[in-house]
């Protein structure tokens, strides 16, 4: 509870944060979109066209989907990214009327333009997490030094990220396969189900020490393998304590959501919750960077009192 209110306190103090989220969201809904809708019906009608195709209407529902699509939502990039209300929306509609749209012609050119959105998303997104660290553990921001140290935490973030993606890659694959067997295992029932909770629940259990990475990038300058090993010992060390603040990081995260989520593409209010969703994700993050502050310290004092006291 202190790192939350110490977070909303210093996004308040800093309301010049919150300017990256509501540029980004007014961008995606306000702007126009990039579609895929040529390449992705000549996939879908290669797909429709092999022989024994017996699920025409899943590839029509997927059709009605992806026509919505906006490419630029990329721009909305994990685990270090802009945070974004609108990148998950699927409309055209805005105040103004629809949308204008540009097509992508071919899957080269979708590639290039797939590569420098996440650039860009990954720049920005790194760039914002420098100040909104700045503004958590040192009270102030600092430009100068967020962009000095850009170049390189950028290419970590990116390094991160390629290794958060094969690490997720290599813990789903061999679950999903399990996940399938069980659920077309005959007369599997309920055990197979609470299997697969327990399966869920230990993948989380993995891959939660991935949470504090880019924490140690953007705050300690680290490298990637020391931000990993850092954010493991830290979670595992803290894991009680750090459960109940990402289960409250979740929870207003998701549950103000909802209520941002309300007004229609069409409407100006939703100006508002654009607005505050921005305060909120910025506040929560900036309570994330306090949190993984003081538990480091915390974490480092215990390792040196137990090699103090080994001596």
């Amino acid at each position: 509870m202190k790192a939350l209110t110490a977070g909303f306190d210093a996004t308040s103090s800093h309301l010049i944060l919150v300017i990256f989220s509501i540029i980004l969201d007014s961008f995606l809904w306000l702007g126009p979109r990039l579609r895929l809708d040529f390449i992705l019906a000549a996939a879908f009608e290669q797909i429709q066209s092999i022989p024994n195709f017996e699920t025409p209407d899943l590839f029509q529902q997927l059709e009605t989907i992806t026509r919505d699509v906006n490419f630029l939502s990329i721009l909305r990039t994990y685990p270090v990214g802009v945070p974004s209300l609108m990148a998950s929306r699927l409309s055209t509609a805005t105040p103004a009327g629809t949308a204008p749209g540009w097509e992508i012609p071919t899957p080269a050119l979708a590639i290039a333009i797939w590569l420098l959105l996440m650039f860009a998303g990954i720049t920005a997104g790194t760039l914002f997490f420098t100040l909104v660290a700045q503004s958590a553990v040192y009270g102030k921001i600092t430009w100068n030094a967020a962009f000095s140290q850009l170049p390189r935490a950028s290419l970590q973030i990116i390094l991160l990220t390629i290794t958060c993606f094969l690490l997720i890659l290599a813990a789903f694959l061999p679950f999903s396969c399990l996940m399938a067997v069980l659920l077309t295992a005959a007369g599997i029932g309920q055990l197979g189900y609470l299997a697969l909770l327990i399966l869920a629940g230990f993948l989380i259990w993995m891959l939660a020490p991935l949470i504090f990475s880019p924490h140690g990038i953007v705050l300690n300058q680290l490298n990637v393998l020391s931000s990993i090993l850092r954010g493991f010992y830290l979670t595992r060390l803290t894991l009680p304590s750090t459960s109940l603040f990402f289960l409250a990081f979740v929870l207003l995260s998701e549950g103000l959501d909802v209520l941002w989520n309300i007004p229609d593409n069409t409407s100006w209010l939703l100006l508002l919750g654009i607005v505050g969703h921005a305060f909120v994700t910025t506040s929560l993050l900036a309570a994330s960077f306090i949190y993984y502050h003081d538990a480091d310290v915390w974490v480092g004092e215990l390792i040196k009192g137990i090699k103090f006291s080994s001596v």
